[in-house]
């Protein structure tokens, strides 16, 4: 996977997120391997619920947003 970040909420709010290669994962070229696919989770207290790659919300105070992003895909050079 390529970079993590989680953010707290620390009031609540509406959270918007506007997001790419969640479903298909980022393709190799000339050989090079697929990556994985991104995630983006929201955090309720000891759940985790599975967001879509566009998405506008209400989110509550304390919980946590994770947005995982992926790397690009592989490139074979030989």
């Amino acid at each position: 996977m390529g970079i993590c970040r989680s953010i707290q909420v620390f009031t609540d709010c509406v959270v918007s997120i506007q997001s790419e290669r969640r479903r298909f994962a980022p393709y190799g070229l000339f050989g090079g391997e697929e990556r994985q696919r991104g995630r983006n989770v929201l955090v309720e207290g000891d759940q985790e619920i599975e967001l879509p790659s566009k998405a506008t919300m209400q989110v509550k105070k304390g919980n946590i947003l994770k947005i995982q992003t992926p790397g690009g895909g592989g490139y074979d050079t030989e």
